[in-house]
């Protein structure tokens, strides 16, 4: 269903390319990187704001994009004055969360339940937007960044606390919230959790050091606790619970109902990535599989068939029934928020990590969902190429780079496969040189205009330019991957996907990093 048209341009970009052409976007792309690094260092906030220790909507969001860089500076070839300049610059943006200003993030570390739920609970335990998201931040920096600082054995001890009572915040949920499937929801809840808990865990599997401070920190018998299969297998458990449980209230409201179901933080059944289905199945996805084996024919992948059901002309409705009423904006929007993205992304990690069998008997059912999959994906990628070019600009939550990600998706299938002549990719890398061009970045380039027919901008300058979901720093990280492709690609790499991250703090690909 098609979006307002006052929220989006007409896209008259072409996705044609040669040789010559992937060449260009390289080089637009490492500008880019390199010219956002030194915005966003130039650009650091030193009042209060800086402590909130939200990765969503404040400041040490930025630190995200900076930490993929450096895990990405070999394959993405960034220069060794941009590199270098990274651990300091990542630190410093990290600091304010463990001085006394953040004091949020010491209650969140306090063995006092009640100083401790004031800031961090059930609902309010995600990644994303909770104390959380930096005490991860700050163990995935001191794994990766070579060398030690002052300090670093005390903000890892507070980190470590904030974990465990995150992990021991996603099952205290309300009688009221577990029998109504509440807020598990990738922003606020417990899929938030899981997603940085697998990111930790695979961080460590692949950890490779013969740094011997690291290498104690990795084997932390508290930090392995967190990150076990049995932790993971409990927290998927919990949100399978507790879906099962909205289920049986959506059933009793409607009459029917997918096999699980939740209610995002305005008590609606939202259907989007930040809030609602299509991000907590998205993480789900990226379980590995022995683990969410259990849960994937009876709960999963019904609930997905259920979904790709609403869809209409390649998009999703805000929330469930379509017809509203809605509450906090349109029916029908075009982002990760809410929307194609959403489902975008989900469907690209479908076809990704769950590969239908293609050897021997294949009963009619596989092939039906199989085609019944490929389809709403297309769809849905058509949808986002028609209505992607919303007027919010750059950010990935709500702008251009996101709304480019499933293509990445689409094109990192294609390369896997042979196919060099992609549509996805084309499209993809167009969406990302045209946002290069866009505020705060607003570089050269010749892709579409950047104004209106009567003069007026066409995007505008996000409320938050150097932030993570609504700025810069989101952008950076997909152009980072977007490199990244085109750098396998070139060299002819086995796994054109290696090193690449995903959407920031929802993946795609699976969850390599929690970042």
């Amino acid at each position: 269903m098609s979006t307002d048209p006052l929220r989006y341009i007409e896209n008259n970009l072409n996705p044609v390319y040669d040789a010559a052409i992937i060449e260009s976007t390289r080089q637009t792309l490492a500008k880019a990187i390199v010219f956002s690094v030194n915005e966003i260092g130039k650009n650091l906030d030193a009042s209060d704001e800086a402590a909130v220790p939200s990765l969503y909507i404040q400041q040490v969001g930025e630190s995200v994009a900076l930490l993929r860089l450096y895990a990405q500076a070999d394959r993405l070839g960034l220069p060794n004055s941009i590199k270098d300049q990274l651990p300091s610059l990542i630190k410093a943006i990290l600091d304010p969360c463990f001085t006394d200003k953040c004091h949020d993030f010491h209650s969140a570390a306090s063995d006092d339940k009640e100083i401790r739920r004031k800031v961090l609970r059930f609902a309010t335990c995600g990644m994303m937007t909770s104390p959380v998201g930096p005490a991860i931040v700050e163990i995935t920096r001191q794994l990766l960044v070579p060398g030690t600082s002052d300090g670093d054995d005390e903000r890892f001890e507070l980190s470590l606390k904030v974990l465990e009572h995150g992990f021991a915040a996603c099952f205290e949920a309300s009688p009221e919230q577990d029998l109504q499937g509440d807020m598990v929801e990738l922003m606020w809840g417990t899929a938030g959790f899981l997603y940085g808990a697998i990111g930790l865990r695979a961080l460590l599997d692949d950890l490779h050091t013969d740094d011997t401070g690291k290498m104690w920190m990795a084997r932390n018998e508290r930090l392995r606790e967190l990150v076990c299969d049995d932790s993971i297998s409990k927290l998927v458990t919990e949100i399978i619970h507790t879906g099962v449980h909205g289920s049986g209230r959506f059933r009793e409201q409607y009459g029917h109902a997918p096999p699980i179901m939740w209610r995002d933080f305005r008590k609606t059944y939202a259907l989007g990535g930040i809030h609602g289905v299509t991000g907590v199945l998205l993480i789900l996805l990226q379980v590995p599989l022995r683990i969410i084996e259990p849960y994937l024919n009876g709960h999963i992948l019904p609930t997905l068939d259920w979904l790709m059901d609403q869809q209409s002309n390649g998009n999703i409705p805000r929330a469930y029934p379509a017809e509203g009423p809605h509450i906090g904006g349109p029916a029908w929007q075009c982002q990760f928020c809410h929307g194609a993205i959403g489902t975008g992304l989900l469907l690209g990690a479908y076809k990704l990590l769950l590969p239908f069998p293609t050897e021997g008997y294949i009963p009619r059912s596989i092939v039906q969902k199989r085609w019944n999959r490929d389809k709403c994906w297309n769809e849905c990628l058509d949808f986002i190429w028609k209505e992607g070019l919303l007027r919010k600009g750059i950010s990935i939550c709500h702008g251009v780079t996101g709304n480019a990600v499933p293509f990445l998706l689409q094109a990192a299938y294609d390369l896997s496969n042979g196919n060099t002549d992609s549509l996805s990719l084309g499209r993809g890398l167009a969406m990302l040189r045209y946002a290069t061009g866009m505020p705060p970045l607003n570089m050269d380039q010749s892709e579409q205009s950047l104004t209106l027919p009567n003069g007026e901008p066409a995007f505008r300058t996000p409320d938050h330019p150097y932030y993570l979901f609504q700025g810069l720093a989101g952008s950076v990280c997909v152009w980072a991957d977007a490199l990244v492709l085109l750098n396998n690609a070139a060299q002819g790499t086995q796994d054109v996907t290696g090193g690449m991250i995903g959407f920031p703090l929802s993946g795609g690909l699976g969850i390599r990093l929690p970042l």
